[in-house]
């Protein structure tokens, strides 16, 4: 009676393709990762896109009320309706003529 035992070794070809198989999942699972890393990426920018934009358009509204606060078409209607009065015969304060400095130490 014949009997047959297996063959004990693992032949070279089983374990190529075994490592070829890790090497290949490993790569895939790093594309994964990395088309991950990009979305995430993708998503910040347009958060952040987003975020200027709206900074521009607050940026837009502070300048036009700026603009429309220092706008010198009627400067007197805008005193008018806060109370100022235009007073015709103004009368402005005054000090005494100062004596030149160089004529008090030299005598001049």
């Amino acid at each position: 009676m014949t009997i047959v035992q297996p063959y004990k070794r693992t032949p070279l070809g089983i374990l190529f393709f075994w490592i070829m198989g890790f090497v290949i999942s490993g790569i895939a699972l790093y594309g994964i990762i990395l088309y991950n890393q990009l979305v995430d990426i993708r998503h910040d920018v347009s958060a952040i896109h987003q975020n200027v934009r709206r900074a521009e358009v607050m940026n837009a509204e502070l300048k036009n009320t700026l603009y429309a606060a220092t706008d010198p078409i009627n400067p007197e209607g805008i005193l008018r309706d806060r109370g100022f009065i235009v007073d015709g015969r103004p009368t402005y304060a005054r000090s005494e003529p100062r004596v030149d400095q160089y004529r008090l130490y030299y005598g001049r």
